[in-house]
């Protein structure tokens, strides 16, 4: 029975891999940072910095040992009312936004980002009744907000910094 298992795997295996599947691994590949330098940034800029980190990106601690420098100049958020109930006069909607700008310069003096606005905002309702697992709400979205935000921030270095190929 072992066998018939065994081959059965095999064959799938041989299968696949003549039609050109693959998994698609990590996002880290042969594209290079080099060596970064961050600066600024708060929670959005811990946030780009694991995720750099998972894609194997070397910090260092001086800007001139640094082959890219990373400046986070601004990391904002805030809550705005979007909806106010009519009757009560009390909140009934938020707008909850997180803005981060970016400036990535290279150790030549190249930018390859140039004071990069990103901007997220989401809404949620809000309802004193459930006070205390609206704000953990709050909380949430923030988090998942920043997380999206560095995202964002590595897909656009990435795209500054393009891939070397083999042709080249």
């Amino acid at each position: 029975m072992n066998l018939k298992v065994f081959l059965a795997v095999l064959i799938a295996a041989i299968g696949l891999s003549g039609c050109g599947y693959h998994l698609r691994g990590s996002t880290g590949g042969d594209w290079q940072l080099g060596r970064v330098y961050m600066k600024g940034g708060g929670a959005t800029g811990a946030e780009v910095r694991r995720l750099l980190s998972l894609i194997g990106v070397e910090f260092v601690s001086q800007a001139g040992q640094a082959d890219t420098i990373i400046t986070i100049t601004r990391d904002t958020q805030e809550r705005q009312v979007l909806s106010v109930d009519p009757k009560t006069g009390k909140v009934r909607e938020y707008e909850l936004i997180v803005d981060t700008s970016i400036l990535a310069v290279s150790a030549d003096g190249r930018v390859l980002l140039e004071d990069d606005d990103i901007a997220l905002q989401r809404d949620y309702t809000f309802d004193e009744t459930a006070a205390l697992g609206k704000y953990e709400q709050e909380a949430t979205l923030y988090r998942e907000m920043r997380r999206d935000l560095a995202a964002a921030i590595v897909r656009r270095l990435q795209a500054a910094h393009p891939v070397a190929t083999a042709a080249e």
